[in-house]
């Protein structure tokens, strides 16, 4: 196997050579190279947050891995059929041991068993350890795989990348009662209102009941008035006339909201504008050996490519960073501080075309956006596609 590093750590993107012989005329043993390219997709979460992310894991029942970098942060979350099966990281805090021995159920000299150089087999380790019985050992598993999960939902930014893979072996994964109730006990612990406000995505989306969803209301744990509130969408209209409707309780509709589209309850009413298309070979393989040569050491990087990556889903407000009414010198603020931000002489030759992309669509936002005449025409435009 040939593997390209994301990291001096373990490597979570790679590109799989798999030798296999075959025989010339003389019957000489040679060996012949089969490449694999591997699926994967790239996210700056500053632009798509933590739980959008996940709810296209979980809807496109996604298999492999999904690496989260927000330096000193780093960990990777394990998936199979859109299931979490195992969540890693580089930190000594956040390994099983350490939690073992927070949670007062073990000693530190009993927990050397369990050690290992590869967090991906702590889980493993434990159970052929023998320490405890199966069931408490399970429940140890759950709490610990949850206090690594739930956190991620309030991340303001870093970069996330999915990797297509083969599944972990079953010996080292947890197996969680749901992954669903997971997912909405880490919306419900979403305190920044920034995060909730970019979670929900514009709010000029119109939403409906999802057709033939893989959870239903009656099936996840959700409080009686969460349930409320997720019924009461019995026909397509926007999210923001959807969340006047409950004015006194507008935070809890709010994550509602977010949990239902992030479950696929609650569907975009135009799902042609969620269309994406998959990259050729070519882009897919450079991609990949761009990510490894940046490696998670440089996330300044990481995001700038990310952000590059998404500029053609991003409308002009949103490539500089500001609501569809800011005045004009707003608007200029933040165009003078996002070309600092992205100058190209201060990034490494390896991403300048990334950058250079990134600043030539700065440059034509704040084009239309500085004039009153294009911008109005451009905000006409918006709406039309809106509707």
């Amino acid at each position: 196997m040939v593997t390209l590093a994301l990291s001096n750590t373990r490597s979570t993107i790679h590109i799989a050579a798999h030798f296999v012989p075959s025989r010339n005329r003389r019957r000489k043993r040679k060996l012949k190279c089969v490449k694999h390219i591997v699926n994967v997709s790239l996210e700056r979460i500053e632009i798509t947050p933590f739980a959008v992310i996940v709810g296209d894991i979980l809807q496109q029942r996604r298999t492999g891995n999904l690496t989260v970098i927000r330096p000193p942060l780093r960990k990777v979350l394990y998936w199979s059929q859109g299931e979490l099966v195992l969540v890693t990281s580089a930190a000594p805090e956040d390994s099983l041991g350490d939690f073992l021995v927070r949670r007062g159920v073990l000693q530190a000299e009993r927990v050397v068993t369990i050690l290992t150089d590869d967090p991906a087999e702590a889980v493993a380790k434990f159970h052929e350890s023998g320490l405890l019985e199966l069931s408490w050992r399970q429940t140890l598993l759950r709490e610990w795989i949850t206090a690594q999960f739930v956190p991620l939902f309030s991340l303001d930014e870093g970069t996330a990348a999915f990797t297509e893979d083969v599944p972990i072996a079953p010996e080292k994964r947890v197996f969680l009662l749901s992954t669903a109730a997971l997912v909405l006990e880490g919306i419900r612990s979403i305190t920044n209102g920034l995060v909730l406000r970019r979670s929900l995505g514009d709010l000029k989306r119109e939403i409906a009941p999802a057709r033939d969803p893989r959870y239903t209301v009656d099936t996840i744990p959700i409080t009686e008035s969460e349930r409320k509130i997720a019924q009461s969408l019995r026909e397509r209209q926007t999210i923001e006339a959807f969340l006047k409707h409950f004015s006194t309780e507008s935070v809890t509709a709010a994550k509602v909201v977010i949990a239902m589209m992030v479950l696929g309850l609650f569907a975009l009413a135009d799902a042609t504008a969620e269309v994406t298309h998959d990259a050729d070979a070519d882009d897919m393989q450079r991609d990949l050996e761009l990510l490894a040569a940046i490696g998670s050491s440089d996330p300044r990087s990481l995001r700038a490519v990310a952000l590059s990556r998404q500029l053609p889903s991003l409308d002009h407000y949103q490539i500089l960073d500001v609501p569809r009414g800011a005045a004009r010198a707003q608007v200029l603020t933040s165009y003078e501080d996002l070309k600092k931000k992205y100058d190209t002489t201060t990034y490494p030759p390896i991403v300048r075309d990334a950058v250079l992309t990134i600043n030539r669509r700065l440059d034509e936002a704040w084009n239309v956006l500085k004039d009153s005449v294009q911008r109005q025409a451009y905000d006409k435009l918006l709406q039309q596609r809106s509707r």
